[in-house]
């Protein structure tokens, strides 16, 4: 929820792609410059958000694209990201937020390659 009391319900029950979900929440008022600028804070300098509107079969959308600035991006553990976002300069819920969410998709990751989180990087 955000300072105006507004909650956006994504049923993504079967699957979502990430750069059509960021095209979403751009389309419903997310402002691009706030997003890369908590993007930046995390990872500086790595990649170059987009909006960009488009038709498609007729239907107006809004669809985001992900420049990306460094060539050699490095596979990036569960406890790198967590490490990360507890250090980036972000308000405290838009951490606690992001730290929610990357868990959640490392513990999916996991499940879905039939792998143990490394040591280290246990899952609470």
């Amino acid at each position: 929820m955000n300072e105006s009391g507004r909650v956006a319900w994504i049923d993504a029950t079967s699957g979502v792609a990430g750069d059509m979900l960021l095209g979403a929440l751009f389309d419903a008022g997310a402002a691009p410059n706030a997003v890369q600028a908590a993007v930046d804070a995390v990872l500086p300098s790595c990649v170059r958000l987009t909006r960009t509107d488009v038709t498609r079969c007729g239907m107006r959308a809004v669809k985001a694209g992900v420049e990306v600035l460094s060539e050699d991006q490095p596979h990036r553990t569960w406890r790198t990201v967590r490490d990360l976002l507890h250090n980036a300069d972000v308000a405290e819920s838009v951490r606690a937020g992001a730290l929610a969410v990357f868990e959640r998709l490392a513990r999916a990751e996991a499940r879905g390659h039939l792998v143990l989180p490394h040591r280290g990087d246990r899952l609470p």
